[in-house]
């Protein structure tokens, strides 16, 4: 009924905690797909020794080709109805898939279902991103109402196959679950969120989000330009316009390259939560995103004396 695709690239010290995870979600109807990126540090006989013990998990060995590759070659392998991933440095609370099939058995319209994430577990930065049990019925209602630009996470959902026909992972691009969720959401009738279950987001300080540089912030930001592109009414949330212009400083402080979001000016500002953002849009109001930017990187200089 359901497969899991893991993709696994010289990951030695943490595959054992992912795959034992995995066997202790009490679904017997599983199918395990382990895709070995061109590993050389082991793991990848680890996945051998794995399949040789357990009946429901299948081994893909292949070159060096990045997540996304990695990913869609196990989207290939795929005959059951629903699918999800994880990262091979990751694990999951025990029963979550059961607990979240038992949703699914009962609600059939659900297209997606996504439930709980431990961000950054095993480092100060560490904490529970938690969902009320809630529908969305259209791209625009999840990304803005439900935030969705914030935990456009791709393993910490369960899918129905039949959205990857035609979708798949874009090669060569980091920040690659932005890139895919707008391109699965425009097939989606129904989305739901629940509070049951729990995906443990190992924080890992050699990893692509720890150590993103220029470019790769660039690519983060030019998914969300793409999806302001195709739905220019969305920069009319405060909240979502606010962290755009977020991610618009960070390409700015590491490239320095001239800001690209559209310009607007931002109302009730004292009803944002956040008080970063509120300062943030009082000088957008007076003088501009480009300023604001010019300003933010000032600002991380003197604090790096």
């Amino acid at each position: 009924m359901l497969s899991v695709i893991v993709p696994v690239y010289n990951t030695i010290n943490t595959i054992d905690r992912c795959i034992n995870s995995l066997l202790r979600q009490g679904v017997d109807d599983i199918r395990i797909i382990l895709v070995d990126d061109g590993s050389n540090d082991g793991s990848e006989k680890k996945c051998d020794e794995w399949k040789e013990k357990d009946k429901r998990i299948s081994v893909i060995h292949k070159t060096n080709g990045g997540l996304s590759d990695a990913r869609n070659k196990g989207l290939e392998l795929v005959n059951t109805q629903l699918v999800t991933f994880i990262d091979s440095d990751d694990f999951l609370q025990d029963n979550s898939y059961k607990e979240l099939l038992n949703v699914i058995q009962q609600h059939p319209e659900y297209d997606i279902v996504e439930f709980p994430v431990f961000v950054n577990f095993g480092s100060n930065k560490e904490f529970v991103m938690k969902f009320n049990n809630q529908t969305f019925m259209s791209f625009e209602d999840y990304w803005i109402k439900g935030r969705g630009y914030t935990h456009s996470y791709a393993w910490n959902k369960i899918y129905k196959t039949e959205l990857f026909k035609d979708v798949k992972f874009p090669k060569g691009i980091l920040f690659e679950d932005l890139h895919t969720m707008p391109l699965l959401m425009k097939q989606v009738k129904c989305l739901a969120t629940v509070n049951c279950g729990v995906y443990y987001y190992c924080y890992n300080d050699a990893g692509i989000t720890a150590n993103a540089d220029g470019k790769a912030l660039t690519m983060m930001l030019d998914a969300y330009m793409k999806v302001v592109d195709e739905n220019p009414g969305f920069i009319y949330d405060n909240e979502f316009y606010l962290e755009l212009v977020n991610r618009q400083i960070d390409v700015f402080n590491t490239t320095g390259n001239k800001p690209v979001i559209p310009a607007r000016h931002i109302n009730n500002i004292n009803a944002l939560k956040k008080k970063s953002y509120r300062w943030k849009a009082r000088i957008i109001n007076i003088c501009g995103v480009n300023n604001l930017c010019r300003f933010s990187k000032w600002i991380a200089k003197i604090r790096k004396v």
